[in-house]
């Protein structure tokens, strides 16, 4: 997943608008909507901004390595059952 895909699922996961979004980092929704669409790509302060916001890591939000850890946990409990 990339990251501005991660982005929009954690921000609709938390039921958030753009705007809502948006306001919390105090930037533009048109520049949330450029990131989720992958047109732009967030600040360093604005990645630490989401991390704080998201309440996830750097490394979660920027390579998706909790994602894949949770994928393969969900996938060892299927194979369990």
């Amino acid at each position: 997943m990339e990251l501005g895909a991660r982005i929009k699922s954690l921000r609709t996961q938390r039921g958030l608008s753009q705007e809502a979004l948006a306001g919390q980092l105090e930037v533009s929704h048109q520049a949330v909507a450029k990131w989720e669409s992958g047109k732009s790509q967030p600040s360093t302060a604005n990645l630490r901004a989401l991390c704080g916001v998201f309440g996830v890591s750097l490394d979660a939000l920027v390579s998706g390595e909790e994602d894949r850890m949770q994928q393969i946990a969900a996938e060892q409990q299927a194979q369990i059952r």
